[in-house]
């Protein structure tokens, strides 16, 4: 799992990363990078921390830490945010929450990134994200899989890739 996640995966998410980065932050859109070798699927969020949470600055109310609080723990337990097709192990979660610099102003993205492993290979993945954070009215999904490499568009009335 560790081969894949740095190798193939972090090479292939750091491309697509610079590229969405590089593209602006547009509140209600967001953008989800898929990659898939083998067993192993590796998934990135890129959501403008407006629409994750509801505001963009350092969270100062207790309702804001709450918020905060409720998102990590909804984003570590993966719920509410996505699924995949064939009931794929859940084999590492990491976000960008914890690590947001007090310092920056501006517009913010809340990054979240899932490792899978899936013993049959998935045929689609789900993106229940719009309800957790509806707000969100669209999702640009770009994937790379052993055979083949697409994107799509996806919102709440069409949440599914299938492959």
């Amino acid at each position: 799992m560790k081969k894949f996640h740095t190798l193939f995966g972090s090479v292939f998410l750091f491309g697509l990363s610079i590229t969405c980065h590089a593209q602006g932050h547009t509140h209600g859109e967001a953008e989800l990078f898929v990659a898939q070798e083998g067993d192993n699927w590796l998934l990135q969020f890129v959501i403008p921390a407006e629409d994750a949470l509801g505001f963009e600055s350092e969270a100062e109310t207790d309702e804001q830490k709450t918020r905060v609080s409720s998102l990590i723990s909804d984003i570590e337990s993966n719920t509410g945010i996505v699924e995949i097709a064939n009931k794929c192990a859940l084999t590492d979660v990491s976000h960008s929450l914890e690590t947001h610099d007090e310092h920056e102003h501006g517009h913010h993205n809340v990054e979240i990134e899932y490792a899978f492993s899936c013993k049959v290979t998935a045929s689609s993945i789900s993106l229940l994200i719009f309800d957790t954070m509806p707000s969100l009215e669209s999702i640009h999904v770009e994937w790379i899989k052993e055979n083949g490499q697409g994107s799509v568009i996806l919102n709440k009335e069409n949440n599914t890739v299938t492959w």
